[in-house]
């Protein structure tokens, strides 16, 4: 009995790494113009599915996303299940409510160099064709405080 208590103690206590597939290649993202790290921005993307699976990733580097949003997506999800569209495919006939399909992802610039740097998101779907986000040099410090940084 003792034996079944530790063994079940140690499988309890085990992570797993979470895999995800890369059959469903998700259109890439569309990233705003430009952002410095430590921004917080917003890329439209298509076949989103939530926060906990999300991995975006800057350059080699990944970045802390915020939030996953799908606004307006309900019709296309019930066009698509109606349809038996699979997860991978286009769904030529959900079109119409495909275009009041919102999904976009909100995640924090990480600390990348300077320039154009690729974005894919990654997620239980699939992955992305390759975006372009670019990510502009920190603003330089001149040790000097602004008037909007001093506190009375």
């Amino acid at each position: 009995m003792l034996f079944f208590h530790l063994w079940l103690a140690l499988v309890a206590c085990t992570t797993s790494a979470t895999s995800y597939p890369t059959g469903c290649e998700l259109p890439a993202p569309v990233a705003e113009a430009s952002a410095h790290p430590g921004d917080t921005v917003w890329i439209d993307a298509t076949g989103m599915t939530s926060t906990n699976d999300t991995v975006v990733t800057v350059a080699t580097a990944v970045a802390s996303v915020r939030d996953v949003q799908r606004i307006g997506c309900d019709d296309y999800d019930t066009c698509r299940t109606t349809n038996t569209c699979t997860v991978c495919g286009d769904c030529d006939a959900c079109a119409t409510e495909a275009s009041a399909c919102v999904e976009r992802v909100k995640f924090t610039v990480p600390d990348v160099g300077a320039g154009d740097q690729v974005v894919t998101v990654r997620n239980g779907f699939g992955t992305s064709r390759d975006g372009v986000l670019t990510v502009l040099a920190p603003p330089v410090d001149t040790g000097t405080d602004s008037a909007a940084d001093s506190v009375p």
